[in-house]
């Protein structure tokens, strides 16, 4: 009976070092079709991009860098949505951890057809970093980079790090492109 109990404390106490991690890859372009992140309007480029700033800004994403790119240029939107707190602990240790999840968009605009073109991803953030996904290759040309990033297995945000928030914001930025302006 004392060696169970005695190995039940030893796998306990083993048990937070035993829990796997993987690596998170997501984006818009996972949920949404990439024809339905993209639009074509009948308007000057810069007009296009002042109303695109200012409808990223209201959502809480401001634009925090401009690349230019071989096929236009492109615009790196950033911000917080949440915080994941994560308690976890034995019978003598209790440790608690704070992970910032928000989102990242690119937005690549180019003079097209006498209009202007839009294309928006999105994808999450982990303490402002953004994840890695398949999407990016569409920043190729605008010599884009990241690392992957990794999370527990059991963490409780992976319901917040599916790409569908992301998603919502892309198609409301669309609308509200289509409204101010004519989609060709």
């Amino acid at each position: 009976m004392r060696s169970c109990g005695l190995g039940l404390v030893v796998c306990l106490a083993l048990a937070p070092s035993c829990v796997s991690s993987r690596a998170v890859r997501v984006s818009t372009l996972q949920v949404i079709p990439r024809t339905d992140s993209s639009l074509q309007l009948a308007a000057p480029l810069p007009d296009v991009v002042a109303v695109l700033m200012r409808s990223m800004a209201e959502r809480g994403f401001p634009v925090v860098q401009e690349v230019a790119g071989d096929s236009g240029k492109y615009y790196i939107f950033k911000g917080a949505r949440t915080n994941v707190t994560t308690v976890r602990g034995t019978s003598t240790v209790i440790a608690g951890s704070t992970v910032q999840v928000g989102s990242w968009y690119a937005a690549r605009v180019s003079s097209a057809g006498g209009g202007t073109l839009v294309f928006l991803f999105g994808k999450p953030t982990l303490n402002g970093t953004e994840v890695c996904s398949d999407a990016d290759a569409e920043l190729k040309d605008a010599q884009y980079w990241c690392q992957d990033s990794t999370v527990r297995d059991d963490w409780p945000g992976s319901s917040v790090i599916t790409g569908r928030e992301e998603s919502e914001v892309v198609r409301g930025v669309l609308i509200a492109l289509k409204q101010q302006f004519k989609a060709s």
